[in-house]
């Protein structure tokens, strides 16, 4: 699947718009770089 999302300004941080259906049912994500692609991954009740 491949989307556009927006990129924007918050602040002093860069956000990206996600689409309805890539939206995260979490409080956060993990977010990771592997070589041009960032990852985001929802974070488990640990």
């Amino acid at each position: 699947m491949a989307d556009i999302a927006k990129v924007f300004w918050s602040g002093q941080s860069q956000a990206v718009r996600l689409p309805k259906e890539l939206r995260f049912d979490a409080e956060a994500v993990r977010i990771r770089r592997d070589g041009y692609a960032v990852i985001l991954e929802p974070l488990d009740d640990e």
